[in-house]
């Protein structure tokens, strides 16, 4: 997946199932070039899909927008790919 991809295969994933989604496509990256480093320092999970969804549903919570919370995941899920990428 690229960057720019991202943005079109949300585009048919409801609200309440982003968290899920995108640590489906995180937990294929790499942790230590997926996360940034402040990201690495909050993230005590394994890396699994589900210690990433519970982390990413957690981190979001009280969060009232369902859509700020679909493009925030999106937004990390860009950046990852992008970090996991570069050489």
């Amino acid at each position: 997946m690229k960057p720019e991809d991202v943005a079109e295969e949300a585009k048919e994933i409801k609200p309440v199932d982003i968290c899920q989604w995108t640590a489906e496509r995180l937990v294929k990256l790499p942790k230590d070039k997926a996360l940034s480093p402040n990201l690495l320092g909050i993230y005590k999970g394994h890396w699994s899909i589900n210690s990433i969804t519970k982390w990413l549903e957690e981190r979001y919570k009280n969060t009232n927008n369902p859509g700020s919370v679909k493009m925030s995941c999106c937004n990390l899920l860009r950046a990852s790919i992008k970090r996991a990428s570069e050489v």
